[in-house]
């Protein structure tokens, strides 16, 4: 698996790293563990926009794509707070995956009982 953290308008830190690798790989690893060749890219982006309270806002995206689907799946959540941003962000990307993996094994098991059936 290839990963990237990638932080734009800000110092990075290696507190900042070491949590957004634990939020965001931990609701990845259990749903790609057999999968291969991974792409996976986390921005987070403090907004630069002047706005009239002056408080830092944090844009976070995360970018996941796998060879064998050829799709990529993207989620961007936003927040004043940075943990809050990247947490958010890595519990969206959870459910996703978690859908897809339902679908995906329904519909196995649906082709299954029907391939049987005929």
């Amino acid at each position: 698996m290839k990963t990237e953290f990638i932080t734009k308008g800000f110092q990075k830190t290696e507190a900042m790293d070491q949590f957004v690798k634990a939020v965001t790989l931990e609701s990845v690893e259990s749903f790609l563990k057999n999968d291969r060749d991974v792409h996976f890219r986390v921005l987070v982006n403090e907004d630069s926009h002047r706005n009239q309270s002056r408080r830092p806002h944090f844009i976070c995206e995360v970018l996941l794509k796998t060879a064998a689907s050829k799709k990529m799946v993207k989620v961007t959540k936003a927040s004043w707070d940075f943990r809050e941003a990247v947490s958010e962000a890595g519990k969206a990307l959870k459910s996703i995956l978690r859908r897809r993996s339902d679908r995906k094994k329904h519909y196995k098991f649906k082709r299954g009982v029907f391939m049987k059936a005929a």
